[in-house]
Formats: structure tokens, C-alpha cells, sequence
């Protein structure tokens, strides 16, 4: 399962995005966390050769910095009102090929990718005061109620939580949801619903609480405290030109080609290449403090699968020890 650990829990289990499930709302005002959790979950999607990452960026400012790794990029409205056409295409094309081959889930490979669909600023697409905002509208909820089998999931982001931007019927379509800080209770039923618990509302504000969340995910019915991992502009320029080569071709209808980036030759990795390289970078990850192993493979953009075998390889040493479930530490 394609699933993209961001953080940490408060119960102490890793706060993952399933993106092979669920697609998933994220709302809170801005400085609270929205455009780190976007760089982590597009991280996590980078690392792997299956999996073509679609940027809608009305804003212009975070998903920039992803481009050399994702296989399209919309910025202007006309452009991403194309694109979620094209997604639509895509998605009852792949539906005909389900009830055509008598298969039940799409199978993702390099030829046949997985898509996630990443949004920045949900307000910009369908509240912009546009003619046609009610299209994007309508194209987006058709993709995250029908995209799941077909493999195209949606994580979308937006500051302006409200009923304007997202219906309780759209919200009810994402099956994740996570809410950072909120001014009003009505701003955190919009992202959560309405549960019977604190709400984002009730979430501290200022810099030493970014990244402070409450999670919906993963079946639960009570939203659980979390914190997302950081993971710095800078950084996420680094990892896109680091994954570059493993964007695969992404083919939509009514899309311009200019708009889709071509693949790059890619070679998979072999399973068991862990060097002396790696564990140099895990050991230097490590010496800023304690990360779980996905955050691991972020820092060092090695991947998830690559970071465990380092880190397990060090413990056999003595050089790191797991600090709980979930996290590596240096031994002290």
C-alpha cells in the first residue's frame, strides 16, 4: 500500500496518509503547518517510480519547487480547469479498462501509474470569483468520488475552510482529513466535521506550535492530536531534483503536451543497495535529533524502505537505538 508517514501522533503511532485509499483535506489558517504536510506527502510520493505527482498551484509559491519531479504542473485557471478535465478522462478511460478486463482495483506500474493530485489553496480553484469555478468544482468532487479505483487520489489544502470553498458534501468525500489551527469552531467542522471533541479551534497558535494538527484518518471517528513533520522549502527543491529521474509519463486527454513534462530514463534501484553513503547521511540526519524512518528517508532522500535497512544495519552496531515504535536516535 502507497501510504506516507508525516509525523507523529499523540497516542505514539505515526500519522500516515494513505494515498492509495484516501484522498485528504487539509485546512488551517496560514503559518500553521498546511504547506509543510503538502511538501511531505508530495516527498513520500517522490520517492517512488509508480507514482506521477500532479501539481495545481493557483497560488504560484509551494508546488514550484517539486517541478523537475512532478509530471504536470498547473498554475493558471484555464490551465488546471484542463487538467482536472483531463484527470476525469483519464479516470473513466481507466474505469473502461476495468470493466474491459475484469479486474476490481487498478494495478499501479511505471507504464501505469498511480496519480496523486496535489492542491495548494482549494479557495483558488473553486472560489475565485471565476466563471468557471463551479466546473472545477464539479471535475474535482467527480475525481475524488470516483478516483480511488482507478488510482488517481487528491490531497488538497486550503486556509479559507469555509462553506463557500468546501460543501459538507465535498468534504464528506475525503476520506482523510486533517485540520491545523482554526479561528472558529465553524472553520474546523468544515475540515473535520462536526465530532463531539475540541475542534481545531481550540489548537494553540504561534511558531512554536506549527505543525500541531488534529487527524482524521484511517477509519477513525475521533480526530487525534499530531504534530507533522518539518520539511523546509529548500529541502523540497533538493528532494525534487534528487527524484527527478523516477517521474513517470502521465498521458491526459485534452491536455496540451507542453503542460505534461516528459519521463526521464529511470533504472530501479536494486533492493538491498545500502552503501557506506547511506548510513553516512542517516547518521548525519540523526545528529539534528530523533526522526522516524520515514522522515529518515526524506532528510537523505533515500526512501522509506532504504532509511529502515540503514538504520537497522546501524543498530547492530550500536551506533543508533530505537527511541520508541517509531523513532531512531543516536546512542548517547
Amino acid at each position: 500500500m502507497l501510504s506516507v508517514e508525516v509525523g507523529q501522533l499523540v497516542t505514539g503511532r505515526p500519522l500516515r496518509i494513505p494515498l492509495e485509499v484516501l484522498s485528504t483535506l487539509i485546512g488551517g489558517i496560514p503559518g500553521t503547518g498546511k504547506s509543510t504536510l503538502l511538501h511531505c506527502v508530495t516527498a513520500g510520493a517522490a520517492t517512488r517510480a509508480d507514482v506521477a505527482i500532479v501539481g495545481l498551484d493557483a497560488k504560484r509559491v509551494e508546488l514550484a519547487a517539486w517541478r523537475p519531479r512532478l509530471s504536470c504542473l498547473a498554475v493558471e485557471l484555464e490551465e488546471i480547469t484542463a487538467v482536472l478535465t483531463g484527470l476525469v478522462g483519464l479516470i473513466d478511460a481507466r474505469y473502461h479498462h476495468l470493466e474491459t478486463g475484469h479486474i476490481s482495483t487498478w494495478v499501479r506500474t511505471v507504464e501505469h501509474p498511480a496519480v496523486v493530485v496535489v492542491v495548494d489553496e482549494l479557495a483558488e480553484l473553486v472560489a475565485s470569483g471565476d466563471v468557471h469555478d463551479r466546473t472545477r468544482e464539479r471535475l474535482l468532487r467527480r475525481i475524488v468520488s470516483k478516483g480511488r479505483a482507478a488510482g488517481v487520489i487528491v490531497v488538497a489544502a486550503t486556509q479559507r475552510p469555509s462553506a463557500t470553498v468546501v460543501s459538507s458534501d465535498l468534504r464528506d468525500l475525503f476520506g482523510a482529513r486533517i485540520a491545523f489551527a482554526a479561528t472558529t469552531r465553524e472553520a474546523s467542522v468544515m475540515v473535520l466535521g462536526q465530532l463531539d471533541q475540541p475542534g481545531a479551534d481550540t489548537l494553540p497558535i504561534g511558531p512554536a506550535y506549527a505543525g500541531l494538527c488534529l487527524a482524521l484518518v484511517e477509519g477513525e471517528r475521533v480526530a487525534v492530536l499530531g504534530r507533522v513533520d518539518w520539511l523546509s522549502h529548500d529541502r523540497a527543491r533538493t528532494l525534487a531534483a534528487e527524484t527527478a529521474s523516477r517521474r513517470p509519463t502521465l498521458e491526459l486527454p485534452c491536455v496540451s503536451p507542453e503542460m505534461v513534462l516528459p519521463a526521464r530514463v529511470w533504472q530501479p534501484p536494486k533492493p538491498d543497495a545500502v552503501g557506506e553513503g547511506d548510513r553516512v547521511r542517516v547518521l548525519e540526519a540523526l545528529a539534528v535529533g530523533a526522526l522516524t524512518a520515514p522522515a529518515v528517508g526524506r532528510a537523505c532522500a533515500i526512501g522509506d524502505d532504504r532509511a529502515r535497512r540503514a538504520l537497522n544495519q546501524l543498530a547492530d552496531t550500536g551506533v543508533v537505538v530505537r527511541v520508541n515504535g517509531s523513532t531512531w536516535a543516536l546512542t548517547r
